[in-house]
């Protein structure tokens, strides 16, 4: 019994490809090869070839010549950042630069701009935007203060607010945010012994002031008061206090 005939086995040239008409890869004697070139490029021989009797091809492979598109990998826009590219040799090819930025209240880690090399690699480090931070806070004592962080802690967008134990009030503002600069919109509060009626700032005394001092005037009452308390507001009763 005798073997069939068969050519060599072809492979698609070097930035090309290769179809046969033998999906099996046979290769006998009929089979047919067609040879074709990545875009940009130029076929130098046969674009076809046919296995003959003889065991061989009607035409040496083909090669592909001329110059390589350079492409790097697509970049991205960062997150809460911003990104442009200019493409002079089509989309992210050779000598592509691309600048980077971010929006307001984050800043940039890596490069401002990169640029697309002979190699298919950019130049630089990958973009990237990061919040701003603001000092850390610390509770207030005896109070409190709750903060939420969208960005990580302390950082642009986080906002905290604060309270105090009952019995006090809360001498400056409730609420802050970290701005865009870097800074709070507010500094901490102050925790500070609430308002007293008539009647609870004697009670808070008790009997040490008529023991001691015996009978006191008013405004006298309201002096030791501030004096132990703050200057913060004494009375609810504004009859009672004399300053202006």
């Amino acid at each position: 019994m005798c073997d069939s005939i068969k050519c060599p086995e072809l492979f698609a040239p070097e930035w090309g490809s290769l179809a046969c008409s033998d999906t099996h890869k046979e290769l006998g004697v009929g089979s047919t090869c067609h040879f074709s070139c990545n875009k940009g490029l130029k076929l130098e021989g046969s674009s076809n070839v046919e296995c003959t009797a003889s065991g061989e091809w009607t035409a040496p492979p083909p090669t592909c010549e001329g110059s390589i598109p350079v492409r790097c990998p697509a970049l991205i826009t960062p997150e809460q950042g911003t990104m442009s590219c200019r493409h002079p040799l089509g989309n992210f090819g050779l000598n592509t630069t691309c600048y980077f930025g971010c929006n307001a209240g984050f800043t940039l880690l890596g490069d401002r701009a990169r640029r697309c090399r002979p190699s298919g690699q950019w130049t630089g480090g990958t973009a990237a935007c990061r919040a701003v931070r603001c000092s850390e806070l610390h509770v207030i004592e005896p109070g409190g203060m709750n903060c939420s962080n969208p960005w990580g802690g302390f950082s642009y967008g986080s906002t905290c607010t604060f309270y105090c134990p009952e019995g006090q009030v809360l001498n400056g503002s409730a609420r802050t945010a970290c701005q865009e600069n870097g800074q709070w919109s507010a500094p901490m509060p102050a925790c500070q012994a609430g308002p007293l009626t008539i009647q609870q700032a004697l009670t808070y005394f008790g009997g040490a002031v008529a023991s001691t001092i015996g009978l006191v005037t008013c405004g006298t009452l309201l002096a030791l008061l501030r004096n132990h308390l703050g200057t913060y507001g004494v009375f609810t009763n504004a009859a009672f206090d004399p300053s202006p």
